[in-house]
């Protein structure tokens, strides 16, 4: 009688072939619209954040290549990986999905997109040279310098200058559009240097524990001490006024934020009992850190981070408004309000358009982190 052969045990799950779930042409076009803008993004704080560094020149020359190709590049990124995650699951198409039924979420999604767009096609929006003073160009009459807005959909007959000229005769509208190119890489660079080395400071000390756990920390109470703009407008003291100067200041100041956000996760999640198993399966520490823990703390770090983005902007367009960050002639919506401070009554366009640039561009994130904070909470978005 022949004996039973026992089956072979696997801890390998079985590979199964992953269902794909129909989805809308209206969605579709929603979700590649979407992560082209994702990839977008990141090829420009990529570009803003190895800028700082001079010896990044080298590895940034094929970013900015990259960068300079705008939606050649960003537009078959995203739909490459619009069908990638289709075929691993959607679970990115599901997240996105839940992030357009936010009216929030959209509506900030919205304003990012429009901001992002003016400032990648600002040469075709913009009507003049955002650098170039009206003085002597032909036709431009009158007292030029602070010239209130002229449209002829009110009867303007002179040279139409749709937002005004500030107190350099320069076109606002050209200015603002092409501020766009300055403040939004800003924040995005900041933001993304803050998070990769508040996060890996925030993944060692939560894992490791002990005296490097209090290292580390009692330094980002240091830093956290002191008010962030205090701090920052140190920083840039002694490196030097510069755009590149106030990006690494912003970040600095914010990395205590994502070190203590990462730790806090770290500490709860790596008492779950599928860590314990890593470990007892013998696991390397580093295989446990970045492959276990990591993907799983990174939903409130995304949603941190957004929303940071909108405090760096502003950040910065404070040092610019000190004289700290860009310097003229370079467009920038701190810096012209810092121009026009002294004209608030006598020629309140000079101060309310860039404003309400800066205004738009926090909004716009703050609107967007929150969308994903909901999208990304399973609690709220159950079928």
């Amino acid at each position: 009688m022949d004996t039973a052969q026992p089956a072979a045990i696997s801890l390998r799950p079985p590979r199964e072939k992953v269902a794909i779930k129909p989805i809308s042409i209206r969605n579709t076009v929603a979700i590649c619209i979407l992560l082209t803008m994702l990839v977008r993004l990141a090829l420009i704080g990529l570009t803003a954040l190895l800028d700082i560094v001079p010896a990044f020149g080298s590895i940034n020359a094929p970013f900015k290549l990259l960068n300079s190709l705008t939606y050649l590049v960003a537009l078959p990124a995203g739909i490459a990986i619009f069908l990638y995650d289709r075929t691993r699951g959607g679970a990115l198409i599901e997240t996105v999905t839940a992030l357009f039924r936010k009216r929030v979420g959209t509506i900030g999604f919205v304003i990012v997109t429009t901001l992002v767009l003016a400032g990648d096609f600002a040469p075709q929006i913009a009507t003049h040279d955002p650098i170039l003073s009206m003085i002597g160009q032909p036709g431009e009459v009158g007292r030029l310098p602070g010239k209130a807005p002229c449209t002829a959909a009110f009867g303007c007959v002179e040279p139409q200058h749709y937002l005004g000229l500030d107190l350099n005769a320069r076109d606002m509208f050209s200015r603002i559009i092409y501020g766009a190119r300055t403040s939004i890489p800003i924040g995005i660079a900041s933001v993304a240097f803050a998070i990769t080395i508040g996060t890996l400071l925030g993944l060692l000390a939560g894992y490791i524990g002990g005296w490097f756990d209090n290292l580390i920390m009692r330094f980002m109470d240091v830093l956290l001490a002191f008010p962030s703009l205090l701090l920052a407008i140190t920083i840039v003291t002694i490196q030097g006024p510069g755009l590149s100067n106030a990006l690494l200041a912003i970040a600095i100041v914010s990395i205590p934020v994502y070190a203590r956000l990462s730790r806090a996760s770290v500490l709860s999640v790596k008492e779950l009992e599928y860590i314990t198993a890593e470990r007892a399966l013998g696991a390397a520490p580093r295989t446990i850190v970045f492959q276990q823990i990591l993907p799983n703390i990174l939903t409130p770090l995304i949603v941190q981070g957004t929303l940071g983005i909108g405090g760096a902007v502003l950040d910065a367009a404070a040092l610019s408004f000190l004289g700290l960050g860009a310097q003229p002639p370079t467009p920038e919506w701190g810096q012209m309000l810092s121009e026009a401070r002294n004209y608030v009554f006598t020629a309140p366009h000079l101060v309310f358009f860039p404003g309400f640039a800066i205004m738009l561009t926090v909004l716009g994130f703050n609107l967007l982190g929150d969308g994903l904070r909901d999208a990304l909470d399973p609690r709220l978005n159950r079928n």
